[in-house]
């Protein structure tokens, strides 16, 4: 049996970092807006992480760090804003939705462990 090129396409590694902050009790996270004519009329779904492929020997975050660089500086990207949770769930593409509530529990589990340590 062969593999699809689509099945192929999605078994394939990309590494990023999701940059978020603390605006008083809110978490805000930084997205990306894909640059050029097919994203140029999209907004919700279309924002993403910063991230890239990487290749099988790759150190991943190592790969995220450079990716996190080229991607806020070069013309891929027409745009990178900071949005509230509620926000960023609505705009990000929703195959990366996952690691908007995976980063609310991590968030989520170090204030609890900080003020237990209080």
């Amino acid at each position: 049996m062969h593999e699809s090129s689509k099945s192929r396409a999605r078994s394939k590694t990309s590494a990023g970092l999701l940059m978020f902050r603390r605006k008083g009790s809110a978490l805000e996270v930084l997205l990306v807006h894909p640059g050029g004519p097919l994203f140029a009329k999209k907004d919700e779904g279309a924002w993403t992480i910063p991230k890239g492929e990487a290749t099988p020997e790759e150190d991943l975050l190592t790969r995220a760090q450079i990716e996190f660089e080229e991607e806020l500086g070069i013309p891929e990207i027409d745009r990178a804003e900071f949005f509230t949770e509620e926000v960023a769930g609505r705009k990000i593409n929703p195959a990366q939705a996952v690691f908007l509530d995976r980063l609310r529990v991590a968030v989520d589990r170090v204030s609890l462990d900080s003020r237990r340590e209080k």
